[in-house]
């Protein structure tokens, strides 16, 4: 898709990350506090890319880099309903390789629920691997399937 920018956000962005929040999940348990998203976005532990067009935040995807490994953990992608399904999630999770590279992070883990197909569809695409469950890892402690992939380094 031509024109779209991935940027990386701060707190400045809080109000459009929750805007789009609520524009795709209208009032649900996925939606995030605006002392929860202006957190994450302040905070060191998280990094969060948007991806823009003009200047209208169409898409985000959180990480969370604070395990004392040297991987990264994929959290929420978004992307707003039209423009789903024309590769945007794929040039944020690019860009979250990118990270990597920069950073030396091995890979990158990503948790969903086993009920969401779409899911698991996404991630094998981009060359993630199912590698393991867990009880305690997804919203409300259902059981969550956790995906890997591991990052080329450009040697």
């Amino acid at each position: 898709m031509e024109g779209i920018d991935i940027r990386e956000m701060d707190e400045s962005y809080c109000e459009d990350v929750i805007d789009l929040e609520e524009e795709i999940f209208g009032n649900s348990e996925y939606n995030h506090s605006w002392e929860q998203t202006k957190e994450r976005l302040e905070s060191p532990r998280f990094t969060c890319y948007g991806a823009f067009h003009k200047d209208e935040l169409i898409g985000t995807l959180f990480i969370d880099n604070s395990f004392k490994s040297t991987k990264v953990r994929a959290l929420e992608c978004y992307i707003a309903p039209e423009y789903q399904r024309r590769g945007l999630s794929k040039k944020l999770m690019k860009q979250v390789e990118k990270y990597c590279k920069r950073n030396s992070n091995e890979g990158i883990f990503a948790i969903g629920s086993p009920e969401k197909e779409f899911l698991e569809k996404w991630l094998t695409s981009l060359g993630f691997e199912r590698v393991g469950r867990s009880e305690y890892l997804y919203r409300g402690g259902r059981e969550a399937i956790i995906y890997y992939k591991e990052v080329q380094r450009d040697d």
